[in-house]
């Protein structure tokens, strides 16, 4: 993706995070060696980490990609009900202090495994709806 087209990076972690998503639910996905099915879990929280911050237009700095400039008219009802679910860095055990402090930064709290489906399950069905009213107020992506 060499494009600095801030859609084309929404659209990328949209198309990851679903992928993904599908894909931990297959069959096929149980029968990976345990090392690959980490890593394909751990892309999946990845992704939906990135794109969970661009829909509640997370980002403080310049740069961040955020919904809220994407789609400043979008009103979606569900975006309060993701960052319910999603929580926050400082609420032990929530998504988000799950998907920073034992993911994406080395800390104290980490181990060398954890199931991060339950804190997938509890984001998936809010992005999934935050997801269709932007996709009905925006010309669908390109890559689908």
């Amino acid at each position: 993706m060499a494009s600095n087209d801030v859609w084309d990076v929404f659209e990328y972690e949209w198309n990851m995070a679903r992928l993904l998503a599908h894909y931990v639910a297959e069959p096929v996905h149980s029968g990976l060696e345990w090392t690959l099915q980490n890593v394909v879990v751990k892309g999946f929280v990845l992704h939906t980490r990135i794109l969970t911050e661009i829909l509640l237009s997370s980002g403080p700095r310049r740069d961040d990609i955020r919904l809220c400039d994407l789609l400043p008219n979008l009103n979606s009802r569900h975006v309060d009900s993701l960052r319910t679910a999603y929580g926050d860095s400082k609420t032990p055990h929530s998504p988000k202090w799950q998907f920073d402090k034992l993911m994406a930064h080395a800390t104290t709290h980490r181990s060398d495994s954890h199931d991060y489906l339950v804190a997938l399950q509890a984001v998936w069905p809010q992005i999934e709806k935050v997801m269709k009213d932007v996709l009905v107020t925006n010309p669908p992506f390109k890559r689908q």
